[in-house]
């Protein structure tokens, strides 16, 4: 484990990079299940054309 400086305008720095880096992290899993979201969506739509399809087909 890394040791923790005793200068505590050094800590203010490491706890405001860390809460940084947690926001970023963050940010990125919401994008990502957007991403997840909206592809969810458009395989169900896919799949709904090609059950309508095969039931026009195939009757």
């Amino acid at each position: 484990m890394t040791e923790l400086p005793d200068d505590i305008e050094q800590l203010k720095a490491i706890l405001l990079k860390l809460q940084e880096e947690n926001q970023c992290k963050d940010e990125a899993i919401a994008t990502l299940e957007k991403t997840i979201q909206t592809q969810a969506e458009e395989c169900k739509d896919q799949m709904s054309f090609f059950t309508y399809l095969n039931s026009y087909l195939f009757g």
